[in-house]
């Protein structure tokens, strides 16, 4: 699961969620699968999903980061895997023949401390510090030095069908560009920017890079420097470059790290453009003293107006310096294929992935194994391969396993696969993404986090329950896909199933291209624990008998999903 994913939706959850719970009964008194499907369903076992997992989460494949020795070997053992059930291959074509692998073209950047932005105001220089004045975005590490006057544009957004402009009235061509972070008055309720759909299309979210920043790219901004004023800062550890020792854990003590940042271009067309920077408010503040108001004053003289009050800012300078050091290289999405049995939907396809990745290890010798993040997902993947290789009846539309590379870096493995899918895209009727669901909440645990939305309505909760408990992310814009995960479950795994439908997905894990891209999309797993990106992320601690519930749940609702006459709606 990609870096502090849990507590950003718990943060995100009030503003972009529609949350429903449902407890699932916990009965034994479940019914018999169909017959068709009992040879498949048969085959998904503990001992098999734990031996996966204990391969993939060894110490000897050094924490499978992103592009690494250890990544490739787990590709080797599921392709072989796949050779051996029947799997096809569903990745690249290589001289004439389907292969096992996407390729994945990536930039390497890292950063370099030289880095510096100065800002010159009435002829007095003031020089920002790295990491206490201003941070780099992973987007904006484009080596050079950029120098240039400077325009505030409110929260840099033209929205002309919504009567706002930022951009009227002033040149921001070759100038350093201040914006603020979010929407003019998102959260007000008569701002035409409070409602869900526009703070998609004009915010700038995980994924996006072609919305905020490219239209200040279109009207030719040199940089952008960034602010957040009286709010959270959601994307604190997965946009901005922090100093290593603030990227990774060992039981509550920092491991000092490097992680140079890695994209993939295809998937973000305009990262080339322009140098995105995130400063405090009170350096925002110094930079606007010759307008004679603050950054907060131009804040909420826009919220409450609703009308731009951008501005050239007289007499005041910026020099920037970014240091990186920019290489490419490439790495593979593993991808194989039960195909159809029906000649008119086999064209149509259900997506079942998982991120294969993790964090690595570090140069002094930890590594951060991932069993349950997510070799326990990756072995459900295998688990769930088997099965519909293994059951003599195939549902009416193909199955495509996938298993993602760099979702620990952003989603880079999903993402280039829905820039630059390997089957058309619009045949894609469903994905759904597995990722940690092998491990149970303590007690402890739980009573920490009661009041948080996945947890909150459960009322009673012993030990018993939370063995039997999972968590359910859906589009709820495919209530189609929430019931039959409802009705399977209760029909015949028993699970207790949080189910959180959200109109707006956040990133995250690897469901969320899909979703964006109006797929029906859900993500799987048991819930986040104390070794969540730690090396105690081990595979003794998985629960087998748990991992095997839920990827039987996953089977018999993909083999729903497959074998429907119609495919699932989208309603928007």
């Amino acid at each position: 699961m990609s870096d502090r994913y849990l507590p950003k939706i718990i943060k995100i959850l009030p503003i972009v969620v529609l949350t429903l719970f449902s407890l699932s009964a916990v009965s034994d008194d479940l019914k018999p699968v169909p017959e068709e499907v009992k040879t498949g369903f048969d085959s998904i076992n503990a001992t098999d999903a734990i031996a996966h997992v204990e391969f993939l989460a060894s110490d000897e494949l050094e924490g499978r980061d992103t592009s690494s020795k250890g990544l490739r070997i787990a590709h080797h053992y599921i392709k072989s895997l796949y050779r051996i059930w029947g799997v096809a291959p569903a990745g690249d074509v290589a001289n004439g023949q389907r292969t096992f692998e996407q390729s994945v073209e990536l930039v390497r950047a890292e950063h370099l401390d030289k880095s510096c932005i100065e800002i010159k105001v009435d002829g007095s220089v003031n020089q920002l510090k790295l990491y206490r004045d201003f941070w780099l975005s992973r987007l904006g590490m484009i080596p050079g030095r950029i120098e240039g006057g400077i325009v505030f544009a409110g929260y840099g957004i033209s929205a002309p069908e919504l009567g706002y402009d930022d951009f009227a009235g002033v040149d921001i061509r070759e100038k350093i560009v201040i914006v603020l972070a979010g929407l003019p008055g998102e959260n007000i309720e008569n701002s035409p920017f409070s409602n869900s759909d526009v703070r998609d299309r004009y915010n700038m979210f995980y994924g996006s890079y072609d919305n905020k920043v490219s239209a200040l790219k279109e009207r030719g901004a040199a940089a952008v420097l960034m602010v957040f004023v009286e709010k959270a800062d959601p994307f604190d550890y997965f946009l901005w470059i922090h100093p290593p020792s603030k990227r990774r854990y060992k039981q509550g003590r920092a491991i000092e790290s490097e992680e140079p940042f890695l994209y993939a271009p295809a998937t973000v067309p305009d990262i080339q453009p322009v140098p995105l920077f995130k400063i405090t408010e009170r350096t925002a503040d110094w930079i606007l003293s010759k307008t004679g108001r603050k950054i907060n004053d131009f804040k909420h003289e826009i919220d409450d107006s609703l009308k731009p009050h951008s501005i050239e800012v007289e007499n005041t300078n910026a020099f920037i310096e970014v240091g990186a050091k920019i290489s490419t290289l490439r790495d593979y999405n593993v991808l194989g294929m039960i195909e159809g049995s029906d000649p008119e939907l086999k064209h149509e396809i259900v997506v079942i992935g998982a991120h294969l990745d993790h964090l690595g290890r570090t140069r002094d010798g930890y590594v951060f194994n991932g069993a349950d993040d997510n070799a326990s997902g990756s072995s459900g993947v295998l688990e769930l391969a088997q099965a519909f290789a293994l059951n003599p009846v195939k549902p009416k539309r193909t199955i495509l396993f996938a298993h993602w590379t760099g979702e620990e870096r952003w989603l880079l493995g999903s993402r280039y696969f829905v820039a630059c899918p390997t089957i058309p895209l619009e045949n894609i009727v469903a994905c759904l993404n597995m990722d940690m669901i092998g491990r149970n909440i303590t007690m402890e645990r739980f009573e920490q986090q009661r009041n948080n939305p996945q947890y909150k309505s459960l009322g009673e909760v012993t030990p018993e329950v939370l063995q039997r408990m999972m968590v359910l992310i859906m589009s709820s814009q495919s209530p189609e896909l929430t019931n039959i995960f409802k009705c399977t479950n209760e029909d015949h795994i028993g699970m207790i199933c949080n189910t959180i439908l959200t109109h707006s997905i956040p990133a995250g894990s690897d469901h969320e291209p899909f979703h964006r891209h109006q797929i029906p999309a859900a993500f799987i797993g048991s819930g986040s624990h104390d070794d969540y990106h730690t090396p105690a992320d081990t595979s003794e601690k998985l629960d087998g008998d748990k991992m095997s519930r839920i990827i039987k749940l996953v089977y018999l609702v993909t083999w729903e999903v497959a074998d429907r006459k119609e495919r699932l709606e989208w309603l928007d």
